[in-house]
């Protein structure tokens, strides 16, 4: 299956399909907000704002990484780009491999450009395959398209080994990965979040990426 057919196919999936985890949960069930009878405090003066990588964002919160890479996608992130515009939330688009390998595909992620300045975007590329690219001499010049295509202020880095293992067409080559991520700390010029969806992210990866100056991780 091919790039496109496989980012697709996700969208599709995700519509039609039952694809909740059928034994395990989040977790987030086991936590609740505290009601608090007595604030002392008026709505007028409650301030939801929260900075992210720099960036003032109206209330803590990310749409993170989705879709891209097919034409489809292309209606997707631009109607995900005006609702964070008009939240003033932040936004991650999905992984952008397909349109950095293919430019005909980059319009699915050159349209939230012109929300750039209203909203932190997030660009995003796989751990394997920059990997890849450092060792061909390529990951600075692909990781300066992503940002120029995107106007993105971070730059997701997903991880995602369960997922390389499972698909068909996976690419289950993660030897260099840390190596990578610490190469693209040291020389990027915005953020960089390391993503894991699905997964999770245990204690220790948290503190093998906080090692080599990782600041930011998205669990997804």
């Amino acid at each position: 299956m091919s790039i496109t057919s496989r980012k697709r196919s996700h969208v599709e999936l995700a519509i039609g399909a039952d694809v909740s985890f059928r034994s395990k949960t989040n977790g987030l069930e086991r936590y609740a907000f505290e009601y608090n009878a007595l604030p002392e405090i008026d709505l007028a003066d409650v301030d939801t704002s929260a900075l992210f990588v720099g960036r003032t964002l109206r209330l803590p919160l990310l749409i993170t990484g989705m879709t891209g890479g097919y034409p489809e996608a292309e209606k997707i992130n631009t109607e995900l780009a005006e609702a964070c515009a008009a939240l003033g939330v932040a936004m991650g688009v999905g992984s952008m491999r397909a349109a950095l390998e293919d430019p005909s595909l980059a319009s699915s992620f050159r349209c939230v450009r012109p929300f750039a300045d209203s909203v932190p975007i997030v660009a995003n590329i796989g751990a394997v395959q920059a990997a890849r690219w450092l060792r061909m001499g390529q990951l600075d010049t692909m990781v300066g398209r992503a940002l120029e295509m995107t106007g993105a202020a971070a730059l997701a880095v997903h991880l995602n080994p369960l997922q390389e293992l499972a698909q068909p067409e996976g690419e289950p080559e993660f030897r260099g990965v840390l190596q990578t991520i610490e190469h693209l700390v040291r020389t990027s010029p915005v953020a960089i979040i390391v993503k894991e969806v699905g997964a999770g992210l245990s204690r220790r990866v948290v503190d093998r990426l906080s090692s080599v100056g990782v600041e930011h991780v998205d669990v997804a």
